[in-house]
């Protein structure tokens, strides 16, 4: 969840078909028989850890969704009704494959509210928090609107919106030292510019600063998919194959 980053479900959205796959599967596992249910722990369990950040069962439920529709279309030998329990990606079991790839999705959203961590601008990296963040913002937007001042864009932002938006400020706020730097140190800008866009960044002192933020903004999205790629992810031992197929027909 567009500026700097996108929102959780933008920067996962996938292609018409996948989206009709993943809204035909949630339809026919709504109708899953009884007996095929599979026990699930109680309360706010955390399902995994982030480089220890705890990922809450409801967060996962919703980054295992986003990833169905894209498994189903990999799967093969899928059972009646899109029935993963026997189905295979590349010959592994096709659960377990999206068990590390809703856990892969959560990791790359707790690595970007880890900046906003690093920052000071926020607490810590959970989903619940960013959660409270959003409440207090449209509640603070419906107070000053109630005052009479002007609230630009909606009354109630939607939480893609409010998550793309605290997202995008703190890479900015990430952003300013080194285009400082940069600025200070043309022949190192320069290089970073040939680097980026095959050309030395511009004469002009304004189309410099753009050329030097293209470069931090650059380099700011590299450091953040390389901390997500080698995120440390520590799954619950109730999360198994069975468990993941739990979740999803939730």
């Amino acid at each position: 969840m567009a500026p700097s980053t996108t929102p959780v479900a933008g920067s996962r959205a996938r292609a018409a078909g996948m989206i009709l796959a993943f809204a035909t599967a949630l339809s026919l596992a709504a109708c899953t028989p009884p007996e095929q249910a599979r026990s699930l722990p109680t309360g706010d369990t955390a399902a995994l850890h982030v480089d220890g950040t705890p990922v809450s069962l409801d967060e996962y439920t919703s980054c295992l969704r986003e990833e169905l529709a894209g498994v189903l279309l990999d799967a093969e030998d899928v059972g009646q009704g899109n029935d993963l329990d026997a189905a295979t990606v590349e010959g592994r079991p096709a659960l377990d494959v999206l068990r590390e790839r809703g856990a892969v999705a959560c990791a790359d959203e707790i690595v970007r509210r880890t900046l906003g961590v690093r920052l000071g601008a926020i607490p810590d990296a959970t989903l619940e928090s960013s959660l409270t963040r959003w409440d207090l913002h449209n509640e603070q937007r419906r107070g000053r609107a109630d005052a009479g001042e002007v609230v630009y864009g909606p009354l109630e932002l939607s939480y893609e919106d409010f998550d793309a938006i605290e997202q995008a400020e703190f890479a900015t706020a990430a952003e300013l030292p080194l285009i400082d730097a940069l600025l200070a140190d043309p022949l190192a800008l320069d290089a970073a510019a040939v680097e980026l866009t095959g050309e030395p960044a511009p004469v002009d002192e304004a189309e410099r600063r753009i050329a030097a933020q293209a470069v931090a903004r650059e380099r700011i999205e590299t450091q953040l998919k390389e901390a997500s790629a080698a995120a440390s992810i520590d799954y619950a031992d109730w999360l198994d194959e069975l468990a993941v197929g739990s979740i999803i027909e939730r």
